[in-house]
């Protein structure tokens, strides 16, 4: 339940303890150590790019954990109110969603073409907003955003949706095997399948169950567009258990 969580909810970072920030995507026990320090140390985190600043976590990490990170208003807000606008530690209500940050400047783009205010996102009036944008032409919005369809599809999903959303409620099918508990059990070969939880340029996080998000990079894609939500089944290709990382071939999507 605890890794399903970090997989397809995310983590609020100023809540979340050692235990659920290591199943995160890209961190360790010691950097999710060293993510508790850091807010012991400075107070809650007010957004995604202050990950940047905690020790062990250089650009390779925070765009794999970025995505999985989530900073709430609520739980910011002793941070926001001594701020005193000050642009680092300003609160970016983004970092609320699944977007990825590389994805921001496009979100923006298409916050400001709905006339919305991002300061609500995840209210009714703002989800409807961006559900009757998205029955315009996928082609035409992602060459006016300049942006890619795939992309376009992510953002959009992450604006649409309640802030609480978990994605687990439309798979209620057994989807992971018994036997494979955590990094341990697996074997470069092995074969699995496991479900999409996030599409960055780079490639797509796939949950399979065992306590870390394996990634599929852009080129085993063969062709194929992933969608959060999506199952697939994969072959384990490359396991750095220190670090990890489980590096993956996609056989088949459905």
């Amino acid at each position: 339940v605890v890794m399903e969580a970090a997989s397809f909810v995310g983590v609020d970072v100023n809540t979340a303890s050692q235990c659920l920030l290591r199943r995160v995507a890209g961190l360790s026990e010691t950097k999710a150590a060293n993510i508790i320090e850091w807010r012991r140390l400075n107070g809650p985190f007010v957004n995604r790019d202050q990950l940047k600043e905690v020790k062990g976590i250089g650009a390779k990490t925070f765009e794999q954990c970025a995505g999985f990170i989530r900073i709430q208003p609520e739980t910011a807000v002793s941070k926001l109110s001594s701020s005193g606008g000050n642009k680092k530690s300003g609160f970016n209500y983004l970092d609320q969603t699944w977007i990825h940050p590389e994805s921001y400047s496009i979100a923006k783009l298409l916050i400001k073409d709905c006339g919305l205010d991002v300061k609500n996102i995840g209210t009714r009036e703002f989800m409807s907003a961006i559900k009757v944008y998205a029955t315009q032409d996928f082609g035409s919005l992602a060459k006016k955003l300049k942006t890619d369809e795939t992309t376009l599809e992510i953002i959009i999903k992450g604006l649409s949706v309640a802030r609480d959303y978990d994605i687990r409620a439309q798979n209620s099918a057994p989807l992971f095997r018994n036997s494979l508990r955590s990094i341990d059990d697996l074997k470069v070969g092995s074969l699995l399948s496991g479900e999409v939880r996030n599409v960055t340029h780079f490639g797509a996080f796939v949950d399979m169950g065992v306590g870390k998000d394996g990634l599929i990079h852009v080129s085993q894609f063969k062709g194929e567009i992933l969608k959060i939500g999506q199952r697939v089944d994969v072959e384990v290709k490359s396991i750095v258990k220190e670090q990890g990382r489980i590096g993956l071939g996609l056989i088949k999507s459905y």
